[in-house]
This record gives C-alpha cells, structure tokens and sequence, in this order.
C-alpha cells in the first residue's frame, strides 16, 4: 500500500490512530501490563500497548475521538486494537498468534466497568482480512478529505497520492463486489455494515482522481539540472571563458552597421560624379535644371542652398576618392 506524507492533508483515520497511541498512556495499569508482559514475553512491545489500551479503559467514556461519521467508540477502539496487534506486535512472524494475545486481554477488559460491553475482540483472526477491512474503513472515514485536498490542488497529485487512491479505490470495489455475493458471510464484509449508513457511502462509488506530476524529489533535481544548465551557459562563460568564442567576437567589426550603409552610398555618389564630370550627363541635367529654373524661379536663398549642397556632395566625393586611392587615366575629348 502506497504511503502519503502531506501535512496539508489531514487524514482523520491517521489522527484517531495516534491519539489512542499518546493520549491515555499516562492512565495505564502498570501492573496488570507488567503482568501480562510476563505471559506474553515473545511479544517485544506488549507491555507499551498494554498501557495504551488500560489507559483507553480508564478514560472509556471520556474519548474524544472525533470520527466525521462514526460515533461507537467501541468500533472505532477494536479498529485501533486489532491494527497494533497485528503491524505492529506481531508483524510478519508467523509463529505468532493474535489469538494469544486477545485471550489474555478479555480478562482484562472486563476489570474495567466503563468499557466491558464493548465487544472488542471478534474482528478477523487473519490478518490480510482484517487489512482489508481496515483499509476501506479508514478511505471511508478520509473520503472527503481526500477529495477537498485533491481539488485544492487543481487535480494535481504526486505518484503516491495518486496510487494510494487507486488502490483504495480499488480495494473498496473489490469487497463490494465478493460481499454483494455468497461470499458475504466473510468476516471483512462487516466493514460495509459499519459505512452503510454513514454519509460518505454513497459517494465511496465515485473514485477520486488526479494526474499524477513529478515527486518534491523530482522536481528539486529537475530545477537543480536546470539551474546548473544556465549557469554554465550564463556565468560560467565569465569565468572560463572559451577561446573559441572570444575569437569569433574579435572578428566582428563594431562599426558593421555603419560600413553597410556607407559603401553603398559611396558607390552611389561616386558613380554620379563620374557621369556628371565625364559624360553629357552634365549638360542633359544642366538643361533640364535651367528649363526648371525658368519654369519656376527660385529665390537667392533656394540657389545658395543648392550650391551649398552641391558644393559638399562634391567634396565628399573627392575625398571619398581620393581616400580610396582610386585613379582613373581619362582625357575628354573638346565638345563642339
């Protein structure tokens, strides 16, 4: 059975459990237990449960357990009785008998008025029956709770959740199906006796569900991969940097974007000078200028920012060429 540590999911099976195991031990019998220590002398922590339980006899009608649906302290008592007995004093030895503990218990119980009609020892003598029905008791009394932490969590769950409700799920439909049958004079259908009534029953139907996401474990070294990934690609560089790289950036000119624009317009003016200086473009456009002029005068100040203009184009022109060690052998020919 998978296990589940979450404290944002508060199990009520889980709470009950462990307040029986603390909370009446300081009302133990100290001497029935050291007693019964002594008969039971194969059962290493016999006398500590011993105590737990006395103590639960002393304070029998002052429980507060605060089960969400069941409210027979005897059920909820032979429940947490037959668990111990069977996880955690006898375990897996099979040389050990839970029978020999309940009959030297029985003596006991009944030394003690407040809890003596309780009939506490009639559960599954086998121990994978009782798991069973333990199992479906306690995902009956966790349903709800279950379900509210699996919504508060968008569905989302880590793979223990999510197995942990599969298999209680799964447990839960396979004792309603055998005890719905012939087979349900097996001790374990009792546990379906208890939940009939309780209203979580009619929901136990509906499994819950999630989508499973990575485990806390997974998720740190996946963020922890992630986290080195960057920084060998970001500051590792700055501290190691790589040769390979530092001489690729030593090769890329700074000033790449302003050559790109300067070139073509140093091709542009320079073959404008040569056809202006050298061709009849000169006097086409000088033509063209004048019939321009005389269609639509222009102001003195319009001239002078022409010549001006022109005036720069042609310097920049010359030292363009001449920077440019260009040299071009032309004798024009006289024009009529």
């Amino acid at each position: 059975m998978a296990d589940i540590h979450d404290n944002e999911l508060l199990r009520s099976s889980i709470w009950i459990y462990e307040r029986l195991d603390e909370r009446y031990k300081l009302h133990g019998n100290n001497a029935k237990c050291s007693i019964l220590q002594e008969e039971l002398r194969d059962y290493s922590g016999i006398k500590n449960f011993c105590m737990n339980l006395t103590g639960i006899f002393t304070k029998f009608d002052e429980l507060s357990l605060y089960h969400p649906f069941d409210n027979d302290n005897c059920r909820i008592v032979k429940y947490w009785i037959f668990d111990r007995l069977f996880n955690q004093i006898i375990k897996d030895d099979k040389n050990k008998n839970i029978g020999d503990i309940l009959t030297k218990l029985f003596p006991i119980q009944q030394s003690y008025v407040k809890a003596k009609h309780c009939d506490l020892f009639n559960y599954p003598k086998i121990k994978d029956h009782f798991n069973t029905m333990k199992r479906v008791y306690d995902y009956a009394t966790d349903y709800n709770a279950i379900d509210v932490y699996i919504v508060g969590k968008s569905y989302l769950c880590t793979e223990n959740m999510r197995t942990f409700v599969n298999e209680n799920d799964e447990s839960y439909k396979k004792v309603k199906a055998e005890c719905d049958t012939s087979n349900n004079n097996e001790t374990y259908c009792a546990v379906l006796r208890h939940i009939k009534n309780w209203d979580v029953n009619k929901k136990l139907s509906n499994k819950l569900t999630c989508r499973g996401k990575p485990s806390p474990e997974t998720e740190v070294a996946t963020h922890a991969i992630g986290a080195q990934g960057i920084h060998l690609h970001g500051l590792g560089n700055n501290e190691q940097p790589s040769t390979e790289l530092h001489a690729e950036d030593t090769h890329i000119p700074v000033s790449t974007p302003v050559i790109s624009v300067i070139f073509p317009l140093f091709g542009i003016l320079f073959s404008f000078f040569i056809l202006y200086k050298f061709t009849t473009f000169r006097r086409s456009l000088h033509a063209r200028f004048m019939r321009k002029v005389i269609s639509a005068p222009q102001t003195d100040e319009e001239l002078e920012s022409e010549k001006e203009f022109s005036e720069k184009i042609y310097k920049q022109v010359n030292r363009d060429s001449e920077s440019s060690k260009c040299y071009i052998g032309y004798h024009p020919a006289e024009y009529p």
